[in-house]
């Protein structure tokens, strides 16, 4: 699964770039140049003088700043498009898996399923159901990959059944919802590839970096107001 590494390329440099001190790095030098301006010609020049000197220092500082957070923020613009290109292809690629990939197990699949779904037609539907009403055909799924996908395929018919008991009230349904959830997430959890797991990994890091790699304009923008600054120029 060649994507799946190169992901892992993307998502490494996109933490990295969210990590990135650069517009704190740049803040800091920004107030620095202006400090250092009036210790260098403070005692020399005018207030006049002193002002237009620092008024220019921080529109060139600014000017250059700008366009260097503006491609920095492009250049991981990119790459999270890129990532997310690249998780829709994988993410296609490993659910299409667990399917059935010749003429016969497609067969055997649909056997199965039909079989599966009257065996479960009458499951959580009596007047005492017990959770365990599902075990035996989960102990199966264990050792059969074509019989896991087909009973993943009665999660909808297993919720109808609980959602239709008049047995049951709203917090008890909610209890067999979640357990016939639980057990088939179990299921195709174990039933997808390793990189599925890795693919979940992934796109959690992604989800806690995108903000940052890609606002360090903000960010210093941020910076520069809580210090009574503002870019005049975006």
């Amino acid at each position: 699964m060649a994507d799946i590494k190169g992901l892992e390329r993307d998502i490494l440099q996109i933490k990295e770039r969210a990590n990135n001190m650069i517009a704190y790095d740049r803040q800091k030098e920004y107030k620095e140049g202006i400090e250092n301006i009036k210790k260098k010609y403070g005692s020399t020049y005018t207030n006049d003088a002193l002002n237009e000197l620092i008024n220019e220092y921080k529109q060139n500082k600014l000017d250059e700043t700008i366009q260097e957070l503006k491609a920095f923020d492009k250049k991981s613009q990119e790459l999270l498009e890129q990532a997310h290109q690249r998780i829709e292809r994988v993410e296609s690629e490993v659910s299409t898996e667990i399917d059935p990939q010749t003429q016969y197990e497609l067969e055997k699949h649909n056997y199965i399923l039909n079989k599966l779904q009257n065996e479960l037609s009458d499951t959580f539907t009596g007047s005492n159901p017990q959770t365990n009403e599902l075990d035996e055909v989960i102990q199966q799924a264990k050792y059969n990959k074509l019989y896991a996908n087909a009973l993943l395929q009665t999660r909808n018919l297993l919720i109808r059944n609980v959602d239709n008991n008049t047995y049951l009230d709203d917090s008890a349904k909610g209890v067999f919802k979640n357990h016939v959830i639980r057990k088939l997430t179990e299921i195709k959890n174990d039933l997808l590839p390793k990189e599925y797991n890795e693919l979940q990994e992934l796109k959690e890091i992604l989800g806690n970096s995108e903000v940052g790699a890609r606002n360090k304009l903000h960010m210093f923008q941020f910076m520069l107001e809580m210090n009574n600054e503002r870019l005049k120029t975006v």
